[in-house]
């Protein structure tokens, strides 16, 4: 069972991703045994989708997803937080605002206080979603009908 599902949505991020990529899947393997990367393209002009498509193939770990047109990061985000498998799921952005490399640490805290850990002087929440209650589409997760 996949214990951690990371969202990332990007947006023309081709020269970044790479350093991403390899930032956070370190940063999961020393969190979790069993994890997935889901990287959501937001239609982006460059070659970033190519770049996704190419790392899912050599990597079982990544999954990557395309919007039809670039709708935002927020429509992005909700589309990446379809699909995840794991127990928890941690979204982080493509530009590294925040470090993956605090990720066990966030784990660590959510598991000792149950819900967040201060970082970067930001309350980010690491939360258990259960499977039930995760949106089944972009209209559920807006409440949307």
């Amino acid at each position: 069972m996949i214990k951690l599902s990371v969202v990332i949505p990007c947006f023309n991020e081709e020269a970044s991703l790479p350093i991403t990529l390899e930032r956070v899947i370190n940063a999961a393997k020393g969190s979790a045994t069993h994890y997935e990367i889901i990287l959501v393209d937001d239609s982006s002009t460059e070659g970033t989708w190519e770049l996704i498509k190419v790392e899912g193939r050599n990597n079982p770990h990544i999954r990557g997803m395309r919007l039809s047109r670039n709708f935002g990061h927020q429509i992005a985000l909700s589309a990446g937080l379809q699909s995840p498998l794991g127990e928890r799921v941690l979204i982080i952005d493509a530009d590294l605002q925040d470090p993956p490399e605090l990720l066990t640490e966030m784990m660590r805290a959510r598991d000792s206080n149950g819900t967040s850990m201060r970082l970067n002087g930001t309350w980010r929440i690491l939360c258990r979603v259960p499977l039930l209650h995760r949106p089944r589409n972009v209209a559920q997760a807006f409440g949307e009908r």
